[in-house]
């Protein structure tokens, strides 16, 4: 007995060199797959939805740095720029800084949404913003047109009305852009009640963790969805513990029992219908009190779109359908209630709804990078669109 309590310190040590090694693999070979803005080389068949050369979805920054809003969650970090992106001092993704008081001649759009209308996946001079200015300024050639990119990441349709009201409106847009309701019917997936919830990215979370020392910055979030998706290497202090997890879920979690959870937490058709549609309600009133042209566009989705799938989408759509499961299902029910709610509200209130569906359907090649987002073949599909849309209806005045 003696002799095993001697043993004690030498094999707690050999297990904590062992532990410690395993620490220093991990970290060496896995880096965080969620990671945002993470470059990669591109393979080939992930170059396929792209026109420009040797490029594809990792081949630059997804986003942008962010920073903490009180009001609307977290915004793009100002006066920043990265691999293929730039702000202005006014937290806005354009390369130019103007006045809030507009010159007569100037006519101002504002593109707000999520990363699609953020144009994550492409760089600055691709987005379908900032090739809808150049065509514009062709034909209106008397006029300053600007078409700015007023979205971040994960955005909601609430998001953009906070942001509307806080950001943009001061600087008297004369037509707003919602490049909008992939990110509604996945955060109400997700069980999030967007509509109250803003902190999607969870800074406040982690200010609030970085100032109470006595808990880790990386914790874990607590809400319902986290508990049943697998695990997330950002919220592993020890990286090997992330990988005995990632083991543990696959074997732990089933799609049918997933789905089955999922069910107990995801808001229902009705709730992501009326989220939305008093989201509308205040926007369109600032609308019409500010005199701007406001044009709801439903944004194209992978699981909805009638497009014919290439060989690289329909990759894509079984690599999602597994990471995702019964999200597909979700979108499809849902964007088909969201599209007729709102086509049928802006027919009663009187501003404009796009199904941006419409601008890639003919198009035979891969458009989309990933579920949601365009390569810079589809940003060009969705420029000439909406461009055809503002020029047929005049919604530019000489």
């Amino acid at each position: 007995m003696k002799k095993f309590f001697h043993m004690i310190p030498v094999l707690t040590f050999m297990i904590l060199i062992c532990f410690i090694c395993l620490e220093l693999l991990s970290r060496a070979l896995i880096k965080d797959p969620d990671s945002d803005n993470f470059l990669a080389p591109c393979t080939k068949e992930a170059q396929d939805p792209y026109d420009a050369k040797g490029q594809c979805y990792t081949s630059q920054d997804e986003i942008a740095k962010m920073e903490y809003d009180t009001f609307v969650g977290y915004v793009p970090t100002e006066n920043e720029s990265g691999v293929g992106w730039k702000t202005n001092v006014d937290h806005f993704r354009y390369d130019e800084t103007f006045f809030e008081k507009k010159p007569k001649n100037e006519f101002r759009i504002f593109v707000t949404g999520g990363s699609a209308a953020w144009g994550a996946g492409v760089k600055q001079n691709q987005t379908f913003a900032y090739l809808l200015e150049k065509k514009l300024a062709v034909i209106y050639p008397q006029k300053k047109i600007r078409v700015i990119i007023a979205a971040a990441g994960a955005w909601t349709s609430a998001q953009e009305k906070v942001f509307i009201f806080n950001y943009v409106k001061k600087f008297s847009p004369d037509m707003i852009i919602m490049f909008s309701g992939w990110n509604d019917i996945y955060h109400a997936y997700t069980g999030e009640n967007y509509n109250l919830e803003q902190d999607f990215m969870h800074y406040k979370k982690a200010i609030q963790l970085y100032v109470d020392k006595s808990e880790a910055v990386d914790q874990k979030t607590s809400s319902k969805f986290s508990i049943i998706t697998p695990p997330k290497y950002r919220e592993y202090q020890f990286k090997f513990l992330y990988l005995v997890n990632k083991v543990w879920y696959k074997h732990m979690f089933k799609g049918q029992e997933i789905l089955k959870a999922l069910h107990t937490i995801q808001l229902s058709s009705e709730k992501i219908a009326s989220n939305t549609l008093e989201t509308m309600e205040l926007i369109d009133y600032l609308s019409k009190k500010q005199k701007f042209i406001l044009i709801y566009c439903l944004q194209p989705s992978l699981y909805t779109t009638l497009k014919k799938k290439s060989a690289w989408e329909q990759q894509l759509d079984t690599k999602f359908r597994q990471q995702y499961i019964g999200f597909p299902e979700y979108n499809v029910k849902n964007y088909d209630i969201l599209m007729q709610v709102i086509k049928k509200d802006s027919l009663e209130k009187g501003y404009y709804f796009i199904d941006v569906d419409d601008a890639i359907k003919q198009e035979q090649r891969s458009v989309f990078a990933d579920y949601v987002h365009l390569g810079d073949r589809g940003n060009k599909l969705v420029a000439n669109y909406l461009f055809d849309v503002i020029v047929k209806l005049a919604l530019i005045k000489i």
